[in-house]
Parts: C-alpha cells; sequence; structure tokens
C-alpha cells in the first residue's frame, strides 16, 4: 500500500481517491476472472483465455494503486513464478492438471505477490487433494474422475487477496476512543 510521506513538515498521503479507484478495479477483475474460471471449469472442465487476461490486467492495476516499485514488480514476477512453476510441471510430467490452470495460477500470482501466491497453492492443493481422497471410481470406472481445479484455487487466491485486507476495515474492528 502507499504510505504517507512527510512533504514540507505536512504528512502526505498516497492513498488518494484515484489509488482506491484502481484497488476497486483490481477487487473487480480478480473476482470476476475467478468466478469466470470456476464456472468453465466447473461446467466444461476448461478454464478460458479470458480469465488469466482479466488477471494480469488486475495484476498491472494493483502495481499502479499499491504504489510501483521495483521491489514490488518482483514480488509479483515471483508470485507468478511460484503460482505457474509447480503447476506447469505437474502439467508437463503427470499430465495431471491442465494448461487452464498453470495460466490461472500464474496469473493469479501476478495479482497477489509471492507469499499470497504460496499459501494460496498449498491450501488450494491441500484441499484438492483431501476432496480427491474421498471420490472413489465407480465399479466400471478404471479411474476416479477428472476433478477440476479452478474452483479450489479460486477460493484459495481469493482467500489470500482478501485476508490482508480485513484487518484495515473499521466496521470489523472499530476504533477505541
Amino acid at each position: 500500500m502507499p504510505e504517507s510521506a512527510n512533504h514540507a513538515g505536512k504528512e502526505v498521503d498516497f492513498m488518494t481517491p484515484a489509488h482506491l479507484f484502481l484497488l476497486f478495479c483490481t477487487a473487480v477483475l480478480f473476482t470476476a476472472a475467478l468466478s469466470m474460471a470456476t464456472i468453465s471449469d466447473l461446467k466444461a472442465r476448461t478454464v478460458p483465455n479470458l480469465a488469466p487476461l482479466l488477471l494480469l490486467a488486475a495484476g498491472v492495476l494493483n502495481l499502479f494503486a499499491t504504489g510501483f516499485s521495483v521491489h514490488r514488480l518482483i514480488s509479483v514476477l515471483l508470485g507468478a513464478a511460484i503460482g505457474g512453476f509447480p503447476l506447469l510441471m505437474m502439467a508437463l510430467f503427470r499430465g495431471s492438471i491442465g494448461g487452464g490452470d498453470v495460466k490461472l495460477a500464474a496469473s493469479a500470482g501476478f495479482v497477489l505477490g509471492w507469499l499470497p501466491s504460496y499459501l494460496a497453492l498449498m491450501a488450494a492443493l491441500f484441499a484438492f487433494v483431501l476432496y480427491g481422497c474421498f471420490i472413489q471410481p465407480k465399479k466400471d470406472e478404471e479411474k476416479a474422475p477428472s476433478l477440476p481445479f479452478a474452483p479450489f484455487y479460486a477460493v484459495a487466491a481469493f482467500g489470500a487477496f482478501v485476508l490482508p485486507i480485513i484487518p484495515h476495515l473499521s466496521f470489523i474492528h472499530p476504533p477505541i476512543i
């Protein structure tokens, strides 16, 4: 988040209405992209290419809304790598994950940054594996049915996106007078 600075003896806050609007647009794009990916993956087992593109747009908006810096740029690029690389390896060597899921996790990592991206990926994989353990193949099937990964990742990524904001909401933690 942009912080305040001391300019000519006065405290200057960089969270202008323009920054707040960019953060709002980031949240809308992020939520829309994850919702689109979830619905599509549940219905057709595919993630549309528009979802990662919306997430990349949200990431660019987020970079400017939170104050562009080299440190933040490195964080979001690492987030994209942390989100996408493990799933890419699973897709290449095991074939157990689709390319849409890889693009979704990498582009969401670009919005989240490295640590939230890592936490979202771990939470999604944990929930996915736990859910998959309870899905047994039917007697006439040789293997368990394919499971959509995007819904698990979308919930985890949304949590990683929203949870850092909650302490800053004044209606949850009213100021002590």
